[in-house]
C-alpha cells in the first residue's frame, strides 16, 4: 500500500520539477548571454574609435607644411598691449574663393614654466584693436591652459583652422588673394597670476 501510494506521487512530483525547470531555463540562458552581449558592444565601440582615430591621423600625416617659424617671443598679460607677431610665409597662399580649395591648419606653440594660469584671444591679420566693424572676420580661437602636458614646464600646442577666416577676407577685401604674410595677435583675457609664457614656434600646414 506505502509503495503504491509513492508511486503515485512520484509522477506529478515529475511533472512539478519539470514546469519549473522550463521556467526557469529563458532566465539562465540571458544571464549567460548578456556578459558576452555586453563583451560585443564593447568590441565594437573600440573599434569604431579605433578606425576614427587613424582616419584622423591619416588626415595629420597627409598635410603639407607651408611654411614655419622659431618665434621665441613671451607673451604679455596686459590686454592693452597685445602680443603682435610677422609670419611670413616662404609658398604664398592664392586663395581663390569662387571654387573649393585646400584647408589651412596654424599650429601655435607655447613654452611655460610654471602652471600657466592667463587666457588669451588669438586674432588673424588684425588690422588694429580700434574701430574694427567685424571682429569675427579676425578671430580664430583661444589660449588656455587648463589641460597642459605638465603643471611644472613644456610645450603646450594649439591648432588653428583658418580656412574659413581666410576666405572671408579675401571676399571682403580685407586680403589680397595672394597672401605673402599672416599676423597673429594674441590678447590677453585673463590673467589670475603672472606666469612667463613664450611663443616657440608658428608652422601652416596645408591641407
Amino acid at each position: 500500500m506505502g509503495k503504491k501510494v509513492i508511486s503515485q506521487l512520484i509522477f506529478p512530483l515529475f511533472l512539478v520539477i519539470l514546469v519549473i525547470s522550463i521556467i526557469l531555463l529563458p532566465n539562465n540562458t540571458q544571464a549567460h548571454l548578456l556578459p558576452n552581449k555586453i563583451g560585443q558592444i564593447h568590441k565594437e565601440v573600440s573599434v569604431n574609435t579605433l578606425s576614427s582615430f587613424n582616419v584622423a591621423n591619416q588626415d595629420r600625416m597627409q598635410a603639407k607644411l607651408i611654411s614655419s617659424q622659431t618665434v621665441k617671443t613671451k607673451l604679455t598679460d596686459n590686454q592693452f598691449t597685445p602680443t603682435q607677431i610677422c609670419f611670413p610665409l616662404s609658398t604664398p597662399l592664392e586663395i581663390n574663393t569662387a571654387r573649393s580649395q585646400k584647408d589651412y591648419l596654424l599650429e601655435v606653440q607655447i613654452a611655460y614654466q610654471a602652471q600657466p594660469r592667463q587666457s588669451y584671444s588669438v586674432y588673424l591679420n588684425l588690422p588694429s584693436l580700434q574701430e574694427i566693424a567685424e571682429i569675427d572676420t579676425y578671430y580664430i580661437g583661444s589660449l588656455n591652459f587648463f589641460d597642459v602636458p605638465s603643471p611644472k614646464q613644456g610645450i603646450k600646442k594649439f591648432n588653428f583652422d583658418i580656412t574659413s577666416e581666410l576666405t572671408q577676407q579675401v571676399q571682403k577685401r580685407l586680403q589680397p588673394s595672394n597672401i605673402q604674410n599672416l599676423t597673429l595677435t594674441f590678447i590677453c583675457k585673463q590673467a589670475y597670476s603672472s606666469t612667463d609664457l613664450v611663443i616657440e614656434s608658428i608652422a601652416l600646414y596645408g591641407l
